[in-house]
């Protein structure tokens, strides 16, 4: 595979990818592996809690009002995370393009 590293083709990686960064683009960068690994964590506990809600209703349970009000509780939190992680994600397209 060739790659295209501060604009000159190779086929090697470099061994660093932040040596030719500065220390305010290595910030940028790691906000946005911040951001990413905040979704997959927040990803997760959706599934997590679809397949408990799903393992519930397939044995015949019917969660109780507290535990479907928590769920929604949940969910909301979870939205508004994901708010914020799509304005900062949509934030740094904004100011690289």
């Amino acid at each position: 595979m060739v790659a295209v590293y501060r604009h000159r083709e190779t086929t090697e990686r470099p061994r660093r990818y932040t040596r030719d960064m500065t220390r305010e683009e290595r910030l940028e960068v790691m906000k946005i592996l911040a951001a990413h690994a905040d979704t997959v964590g927040i990803c997760e506990a959706c599934a997590r809690t679809t397949r408990d809600l799903a393992h519930e209703v397939a044995r015949g349970g019917t969660p109780s009002k507290d535990d479907l009000l928590k769920t929604a509780e949940e969910a909301e939190r979870v939205l508004e995370q994901l708010r914020s992680v799509r304005d900062e994600v949509e934030r740094l397209v904004t100011s690289v393009g």
